[in-house]
């Protein structure tokens, strides 16, 4: 991921051999208690997987930038024109892609649960931590396994660093400095992500306007540590063509062409693992 980027962290890679499938949409189906003694000389009771399934249809994002003959000509540089294109394109795939799984993640209505903290985190009397092991009962109770990893913006850390609840169980030694390590370890959770890229919200040739892709919602859920469309998750990437380049002469333009591309889609899999907190902050 580019610098600042966390989608395929919080939606990982599930690579398929089809653009067009299904994948097993996570509920309650693996609590239902079921007959496990078994009489002697009688068969054992038969259970099978009993998610239930959506379909998957993955599209192809890509982008192509030009190299004219003057451009080369007069190119004096230590990296390959080409190179320098092609990270272009993928700064700009890997942007969309960013923006596409913030939206997923920050919609409240593509998740079981959400909710407001009752105080401010900014506020004098916040209670943070509290508030945190709520939520992530909340989730447990829905799924049977505790959230591990919560995506924090970046101004939000920036707050809750300074948050005097935060601030009032650091030791001396730790110098009233927060750091992220003391933070997880406080909230009890194995990641926290905080995301850092920006976007320009203006149309196309307006002056710019940059504001955080993922805004201000905090989201806390669960996210498998090992990927598979088998595996329950809050959301997977779903991927039918990695990231490729290719390189091709165009004579009608006189132009070396770069493009890359990635055949993909993104899925929300199990509404009950994820929690999105809304205005954490004043």
């Amino acid at each position: 991921a580019l610098e600042g980027y966390i989608a395929s962290q919080v939606f990982p890679y599930v690579r398929v051999e089809n653009e067009v499938g299904t994948f097993w949409v996570y509920g309650k189906e693996g609590f239902r208690r079921v007959r496990t003694l078994r009489a002697e000389n009688t068969p054992a009771a038969m259970v099978d997987f009993q998610a239930t399934s959506d379909t998957y249809d993955c599209h192809e994002y890509a982008l192509k930038s030009g190299i004219g003959k003057r451009e080369r000509a007069n190119y004096r540089g230590p990296i390959e024109l080409q190179q320098i294109k092609q990270n272009l394109n993928i700064d700009g795939l890997m942007l969309d892609f960013e923006v596409r799984v913030a939206t997923l993640m920050t919609t409240t209505g593509n998740w079981s649960t959400n909710d407001t903290p009752d105080t401010k985190w900014d506020a004098a009397n916040a209670t943070p931590f509290k508030d945190v092991k709520l939520w992530k009962n909340d989730v447990r109770k829905k799924i049977g396994l505790v959230p591990n990893t919560m995506i924090l913006p970046y101004e939000g850390w920036l707050k809750l660093s300074e948050a005097q609840e935060v601030i009032g169980r650091l030791s001396v030694a730790a110098l009233q400095v927060t750091t992220m390590d003391i933070v997880k370890a406080l909230f009890e959770v194995e990641r926290i992500l905080v995301p850092r890229g920006l976007y320009d919200t203006a149309k196309e040739g307006k002056t710019p306007v940059l504001a955080d892709i993922w805004g201000t919602s905090i989201w806390l859920g669960y996210v498998a540590p090992s990927p598979s469309l088998y595996t329950p998750s809050a959301g997977y990437t779903i991927v039918a063509q990695d990231l490729q380049t290719e390189q091709w002469h165009d004579n009608d333009i006189k132009m070396d062409l770069v493009e890359s591309s990635m055949i993909q889609t993104e899925k929300v899999v199990c509404a009950d693992a994820g929690f999105v907190i809304t205005s954490p902050w004043t």
